[in-house]
């Protein structure tokens, strides 16, 4: 019989006729026992019949191993016998995809085990595309989770699993911990509950959390109710490392920073990306100032989403001191395609201050004024503004109420950084801004393009200097444009000429914009001292 005493590395593949065993006489043998007795990754794909991956016989030969991917194994049904589970001390990754039959990763065994399995080394686990995947590990009981399973070095924790949750009557705490978790990724789970209370209170040192495509997701965390919960205020869960949270295509997700017994505070987030979910708000108020580390912030279709912070009620809604929110290391915020959102900097409830905000993107959302002149003014880093398909929008800044009060004796508002404007398919802009009160002076404005905004009369109302402005016309040609103003006011009149000219009466006001478009394309600059120096092609 061949033998292979230093063998560590062993990769099957596309066996579709092997059987369900493929050690054949090594599972029974006692010739050659040392034989993948080295062995450390196990790499096996596509082997259809094959249906346990380790059988006991295999026990005293696979110690050493530290790595098992599995794949698109159409039969298989566990992994591996509970008695080579406990004995698998070195495993520090475990894969497991694309097995339609697999109900449990550790099967049943002759050999009963009464207490726990711990994986001492495991640190990567990953669990994905395993629709009948049930349990981790069920024993002679016929019950799912009968026994505890313990991760005490886990890192990486991947699942994708239909039937199988970390929610509180499925897997609690008794059976499955991983105090060390770091990344954790969440995939078409199939219950209403995405994590146990018990479990999410022990992800102490978890830094990314996502979790995608599950349409019956409608908390993250399990709302005890009954005994446990009452006479319970709201109780704050912390998670102190967290970093980095994505939410993906969850439909019916109410919230996932609160329910009614439990509000989450992320000191350490930096980053929060929100698409296709069915919120209505996407913090609280004091959720929100618990975010002292906040860099990026990206929301898209969420079409049910009316504020990015839920109004302030009792104690937190007294006294105006209160109703502050600064955001001191928020550089970047992207809002698309959400329509029933009104405003993202300021509402009736409260004011949020930005003073790191470098980039601000909003695409189709229903706001009519993007911010205040007083938030604005403060935005001193911001280096680019990009908007597009608001319908609704009439302005980028304005007056609100007696919103300018305390800054009469200032008229001259200053974007040091600004480098970058572009404004498309904004059917109702007017201009920047139609304040009668306050000039502008925007230094180092080189970036400016204006597409399919047939209603814009002028950029500011008073003077707007903008020394360095190139003006990007159809995305073609670049034209130096240091008034603005003058700039827009040219292209109405344009677009008022082309209105009365024959054949073009009856065009739309944005075919007239379009038209408008191509003549100056086609159209030298003006100033013809420096137009070889300032007309720049792409």
């Amino acid at each position: 019989m061949v033998a292979f005493p230093s063998l560590e590395d062993l990769f099957v593949g596309t066996l579709h006729d092997t059987g369900s065993d493929m050690w054949g006489k090594y599972d029974y043998s006692d010739d050659n026992v040392s034989s993948f007795s080295k062995l450390k990754n196990l790499r096996v794909l596509e082997c259809d019949k094959l249906e346990t991956m380790i059988p006991p016989a295999m026990l005293n030969r696979m110690r050493n191993l530290e790595a098992v991917y599995i794949g698109g194994c159409k039969s298989l049904i566990n992994v591996f016998p509970s008695s080579i589970a406990r004995d698998l001390i070195h495993l520090k990754s475990l894969e497991v995809s694309g097995c339609e039959l697999l109900t449990e990763i550790i099967g049943p065994d002759e050999q009963e085990i009464t207490d726990s399995i711990v994986f001492p080394d495991l640190t990567r686990l990953q669990l994905c595309d395993l629709p009948s995947l049930t349990s981790f590990w069920c024993y002679l009981t016929g019950e799912d989770n009968s026994y505890k399973v313990e991760f005490p070095n886990l890192v990486d924790l991947d699942l994708w699993c239909e039937k199988f949750s970390l929610g509180a009557k499925e897997l609690g705490m008794d059976v499955f911990t991983c105090q060390r978790l770091k990344r954790l990724t969440l995939r078409n789970c199939g219950y209403s509950t995405a994590l146990a209370l018990s479990i999410f209170k022990s992800l102490q040192q978890l830094q990314s959390m996502e979790i995608y495509n599950s349409t019956l997701l409608e908390e993250i965390v399990e709302d005890v109710k009954g005994d446990e919960a009452s006479g319970m205020d709201k109780e704050t869960l912390t998670l102190p490392q967290l970093k980095y949270l994505r939410l993906e295509n969850l439909p019916n997700i109410k919230s996932f920073i609160l329910n009614s017994n439990y509000e989450c505070h992320m000191p350490a987030l930096t980053e929060v990306k929100i698409h296709k979910c069915g919120i209505s708000t996407l913090f609280t108020f004091s959720s929100l100032r618990s975010l002292p580390q906040l860099q990026e912030l990206e929301i898209s279709n969420c079409a049910l989403l009316e504020e990015i912070v839920e109004g302030a009620r009792g104690d937190e809604a007294s006294g105006m001191d209160k109703k502050t929110i600064t955001l001191f290391k928020l550089r970047s915020v992207i809002l698309s395609y959400l329509p029933n959102l009104k405003n993202f900097i300021h509402s009736a409830n409260y004011k949020c201050h930005m003073p790191a905000l470098t980039k601000v993107a909003i695409y189709d959302c229903g706001f009519s004024t993007l911010f205040t002149l007083s938030d604005l003014r403060k935005l001193h880093q911001l280096a680019e503004i990009d908007v597009s398909d608001c319908r609704l929008l009439e302005s980028i800044a304005d007056d609100v109420g007696n919103d300018e009060t305390s800054f009469k004796d200032d008229t001259i508002i200053t974007f040091s950084q600004l480098t970058k404007i572009h404004l498309q398919s904004l059917p109702s802009l007017k201009c920047f801004s139609s304040s009668s009160s306050y000039t502008f002076s925007m230094p180092k404005l080189n970036d400016f393009s204006m597409q399919s905004c047939p209603q814009m009369e002028y950029f500011t109302f008073l003077k707007a200097s903008t020394p360095m402005a190139r003006v990007s016309v159809n995305w073609k040609v670049w034209k130096h444009i240091p008034d603005l103003n003058d700039y827009i006011r040219k292209r109405c009149e344009r677009r008022s000429r082309l209105s009365g000219s024959v054949g073009k009466s009856r065009c739309s006001a944005q075919e007239l914009e379009k038209e408008s478009e191509r003549v100056e394309e086609e159209q030298p600059e003006e100033d013809t001292k420096e137009n070889d120096q300032l007309l720049i092609q792409q």
